[in-house]
């Protein structure tokens, strides 16, 4: 079972990272996760779930927030997993056109850098 508050505090180190926030691969969250925990998540199958939870967490317990899980993307495909879109009540199903998919997804990117994250999960 993955440890949702480390999560949550991996991903929003990721959003207020500095010098720049960024986003990130599916396989360098399992590396830094394992790299603090000694545990290791499967990179293409073991995120959708915890992330999920993650999102439908947040968006119970921090009114307006985004949905922390956009951080993370699929390398091949450029966007965020399947699992990702619909996850939970903030994350719209995915648009059938490539572009307007990551049009939207740029977007919720920039709400989840520009969100206030607290330190700790809430």
């Amino acid at each position: 079972m993955v440890d949702q508050d480390l999560l949550y505090r991996l991903l929003v180190s990721w959003a207020q990272g500095l010098p720049s926030r960024q986003i990130g691969t599916y396989t360098r969250l399992t590396q830094e996760y394992y790299a603090q925990t000694n545990v290791r998540i499967d990179p293409h199958y073991g995120w959708s779930e915890p992330l999920g939870e993650l999102n439908n967490h947040l968006h119970a317990n921090l009114p307006g927030s985004p949905p922390l899980s956009a951080l993370v993307y699929n390398e091949s495909e450029n966007e965020p997993g399947a699992g990702f879109w619909g996850s939970a009540p903030n994350v719209p199903p995915r648009p059938a056109q490539m572009q307007q998919a990551q049009a939207l997804w740029a977007g919720i990117v920039q709400q989840v850098i520009n969100f206030n994250w607290p330190a700790q999960r809430p």
